[in-house]
């Protein structure tokens, strides 16, 4: 899956209102291979997701 897949993936899911932001980062063999920040991370201040930041983290496997 592209860099830009998961990216416009991730922008469809905050276009259609139903997460209001979301950060990736892909690491894979002790590299990051992916990262984006798409929509708002407060939306009351409206700030926006940034590269460098501190973020509520998942994993999935």
């Amino acid at each position: 899956m592209g860099e830009e897949l998961i990216t416009d993936t991730i922008r469809k899911i905050v276009d259609d209102s139903r997460v209001a932001g979301a950060a990736t980062l892909v690491w894979q063999d002790g590299k990051v291979i992916q990262t984006a920040g798409v929509g708002c991370r407060d939306i009351a201040s409206k700030l926006h997701y940034q590269r460098r930041g501190t973020h509520y983290s998942a994993s999935h496997q």
